[in-house]
């Protein structure tokens, strides 16, 4: 269990850098030490074993020491920034900030009936006392772990057990295939400890002995310097990285593995502002591993993605048949048994996301003759475009009253320019009017493309419904013929 590696690696190689936080180093030693006095502070408020605490710190290094502290008595944590009435929890024994951050409001928010609220004192994080500390915090055999929040199948935070009964196996395949070793450094630059990314991959590197990374400064790029680092990128801090002019960080030894869909020109960018090591990848909290992945030359590199051979990959049509290459359809994943394989207390998604064995994460997906498969969009529920995501549902029902239209459906996905396209196909016996069409078009400033297409009737499934997946198919094949 990971405690007892952090133990482990402070007992035999004390000296060895294990966390560097806004550029200020703690070993391995040092790092246990505080996770140890963490722990002690936790014991003492008497928390059932099993429950849930809810950690309150935007500090990422005294956040990691929180939890793990907390992990050690056998409790289950989950890390928020901002009170979120979507999120809901239960089983909630206690939230926990530290006296530099505590703010009576936000804990106010967050408070569920019989929660204790503990406010770390400040010298919990002191190497003075610390320094006493010889005994090592270890794993509880209690069933424990984290919970990671997902927006990504439906739009809303759904909330998925990183179980402790699971977790060797998986810090092992992330190994495996990151090749994680005890020299290896991983950059989660400036990212929350609710997102999967930061939580597994810290994981595997402490289990291997290596350093892990984070910046809260208001450059976190600068930390990616110096070193052979695997640094963690989504879209969002790539552009906000790119849009603002920056020197170049310039080390040729950092490889960056970007998710969440690129343009070219950012690829170019991000050459030439950090690092020439670019890989696109295609990831969901919901699996470990990533299936989808590959490193970035050409343009045909960011539409055009390789299975990684970490997951059973296929696209199936809406019966779960399989598609040949060629063809649209719907991608779905096979589940490894560290997978998650439910979302916490919902039923309903979890029986229409977690089937069979497999996820199916709500995307569209086409396989090239060569095995390489294009994402193409979301399949209905969610579109999404710059990491933005939009519920489609209120947006056809307003389009539908707008446009007085019987039936609207609304598709987005990425063309072959790499240009974000949403297609608004309306079920009708007429196309609607110009002003009415500009009106429409204001909600959508972020697509560079938009179309408007009129169909008399739409396709139905057997029974009576429209028929999503053909319905695309046909739009998207008569806007390419348009073109």
């Amino acid at each position: 269990m990971i405690l007892d590696q952090i133990a482990h690696h402070a007992a035999r190689q004390g000296a060895k850098t294990a966390l560097i936080h806004n550029g200020q180093s703690l070993s391995y030693r040092a790092f246990a030490q505080l996770i140890e006095q963490n722990r002690r502070i936790f014991a003492q408020q008497n928390l059932p074993v099993g429950s849930t605490a809810v950690i309150l710190i935007q500090n990422m290094a005294q956040a990691w020491l929180a939890l793990l502290g907390l992990r050690a008595l056998g409790l289950t944590t989950i890390c928020l920034f901002r009170p979120d009435p979507a999120i809901r929890l239960r089983n909630v024994s206690c939230l926990v900030t530290n006296a530099q951050e505590y703010n009576p409001a936000l804990a106010q928010a967050h408070m569920v009936p019989n929660a204790q609220l503990i406010v770390i004192p400040m010298d919990a994080y002191s190497m003075q006392s610390a320094a006493r500390i010889n005994r090592f915090a270890s794993s509880a055999t209690a069933p424990n772990g984290h919970i990671c929040l997902s927006t990504g199948t439906t739009g809303v935070p759904k909330r998925l057990l990183y179980a402790q009964a699971t977790e060797a196996a998986a810090i092992k395949a992330l190994q495996k295939h990151f090749k994680v070793g005890t020299d290896s450094i991983y950059n989660g630059l400036n990212r929350a400890l609710y997102t999967s990314s930061v939580y597994k991959n810290f994981l595997a590197t402490w289990d291997a002995g290596g350093c892990a990374v984070i910046d809260q400064t208001p450059q976190p790029f600068q930390s990616c310097r110096t070193g052979a680092q695997h640094v963690s990128v989504p879209q969002a801090i790539l552009r906000g990285f790119l849009r603002s002019a920056p020197a170049p960080v310039g080390n040729a030894d950092a490889m960056y593995r970007i998710g969440g869909g690129l343009y070219f020109d950012e690829v170019v960018a991000a050459k030439k502002h950090l690092s020439p090591l670019i890989k696109n990848s295609y990831a969901s909290t919901e699996i470990i591993l990533n299936p989808l992945e590959n490193w970035v030359e050409t343009q045909d590199d960011v539409i055009w993605l390789r299975r990684t051979g970490n997951n059973e990959l296929e696209i199936v049509d809406g019966e779960d048949r399989r598609v040949p290459p060629g063809h649209e359809g719907f991608l779905r994943i096979k589940l490894h048994h560290f997978d998650c394989h439910e979302y916490l207390d919902d039923a309903e998604s979890s029986a229409r996301v977690f089937r069979d064995g497999y996820f199916y994460p709500g995307d569209l997906a086409i396989e090239r003759n060569d095995g390489r498969i294009r994402i193409l969009g979301r399949a209905s529920e969610v579109i999404v475009v710059k990491t933005a995501k939009f519920a489609v549902g209120p947006i056809e029902r307003d389009l539908r009253h707008a446009l007085k239209a019987r039936v609207v459906a609304l598709f987005a996905r990425r063309n072959l320019e790499s240009e974000d396209e949403l297609v608004v196909v309306i079920e009708g016996d007429r196309s609607p009017a110009t002003s009415e069409v500009r009106a429409a078009l204001r909600d959508f400033a972020l697509f560079e493309k938009v179309h408007i297409l009129c169909f008399h009737t739409f396709p139905a499934t057997p029974n009576g419904k429209v028929n999503r997946l053909a319905l695309r198919e046909r739009a998207f094949k008569q806007v390419d013929q348009l073109k």
